[in-house]
This record gives C-alpha cells, structure tokens and sequence, in this order.
C-alpha cells in the first residue's frame, strides 16, 4: 500500500535519546533476526532504521494469547457499521481470532505496549514475570534502561511515579484485572531467551 511504501521508504522515526551499547545492539539483532522478524518484519542500518520488510500478519489467538477481548468485539455486524464510517473506506475489516503484530519503527518512544496498552516497559515486556498488576501513565519521563514509562514498584504490585516527580499531564491509573485490559500474553517467544538476549534485544529495539 502507499502508507506501507511511505514507511518503509521515506519515514525515520526520532532517535533514541540515551546511549547505546553498540556492541550489545549488534547481539541483539541477530536475536531478533532469529526470534522476531517473521512477525515484526526487518530493519536496516543507521539510527534509527528504516522498515525494510514487513509480513502484516495475523497472529492467532493460539500464538500469542494476549488478550482477546478486542479482536472478539469485532463482529460481523460491527464490521457493517464500521464500513459505513469515514474510516471505513480506509480500511479492509474482517473477523478475525488474533492480531497483526505491529511495525516497530520507533518503538522506544511508543510504551505502553500490546495492543491494548497493559505493558508499561519493553523489560517488563520481555521478562512477563516482572509485569505490574497496576501502573500510572501519562505525563510520564521516559526511562533508558527498561525504555518505557519511568516507575518505582509498590509493595501493592502497583508501579508509580518517583514521589519527586512532576508529571507534566494528568496520570491515570491502568488496572490489568478490568475486562479488557489483561497484560497477559507473547510470553512463549520470550521463554527461551537467556536474560542477556533479552538485554541485548532492547538495545537494538532502541534503533529502530
């Protein structure tokens, strides 16, 4: 499509504002070359890098077990109205039972993430384990490391600002428990990395 040629040729997402370790990125895409292109489609060089290739697949409910409820929500009858709107005649809708996983073209600077904004770092992402329950977003700094919003754990398994923060627009609380809104999911990719994969695949996430 245009949009897709557009991407892919002309547009370079911002660049990552913090340092990266070079030799970690270089590690990091050979993971991700292996792991996740076949999903997320391939980049090339420079920071950031422009999109090369991307599948626009479907992933199936059964791969990737995130949660299901929007995909469910888009029935045959929803489509019809759908079709009927200004954004309809964008647009090709359809039934499905999973999602299209997304381009990453600047992703260091998109947290939240899954599709419906239940995961607030690419650390968490990764590491499914250190998932928050609850998390505050908006008006939140950016944190270099775990790229993503910048939190501290509460003893309720809720992540929230540093005290000593301002944040620059009103928060809202994010509760992973409401219908909808479950963090759950892409965790079976992530199972047989080593930490130092997954370390290494957020520095070359940071290029993209």
């Amino acid at each position: 499509s245009t949009a897709m040629r557009w991407i892919g040729g002309r547009y370079r997402s911002a660049p990552f504002p913090g340092r990266i370790d070079s030799a970690l990125m270089r590690t990091g895409a050979d993971v991700f070359k292996s792991r996740c292109a076949n999903c997320h489609g391939t980049y090339g060089e420079g920071r950031p890098r422009a999109m090369r290739t991307y599948p626009n697949s479907l992933i199936e409910q059964s791969v990737i077990n995130t949660d299901s409820l929007r995909w469910a929500a888009l029935d045959s009858s929803s489509i019809v109205i759908l079709n009927r709107t200004a954004y309809g005649r964008h647009v090709a809708s359809r039934t499905s039972a999973g999602y299209v996983a997304p381009i990453l073209s600047g992703v260091w600077s998109s947290a939240p993430y899954f599709h419906n904004g239940s995961v607030p770092t690419l650390e968490a992402m990764l590491w499914p384990a250190r998932r928050p329950a609850r998390f505050l977003v908006g008006g939140h700094a950016l944190d270099f490391r775990t790229v993503g919003i910048a939190g501290v754990m509460w003893s309720d398994s809720t992540m929230r600002y540093d005290p000593r923060y301002v944040p620059w627009s009103l928060p809202d609380l994010y509760d992973t428990r409401m219908p909808g809104l479950s963090n759950r999911g892409h965790e079976r990719q992530f199972a047989r990395l080593s930490d130092a994969e997954k370390w290494a695949v957020i520095e070359y996430l940071k290029t993209l």
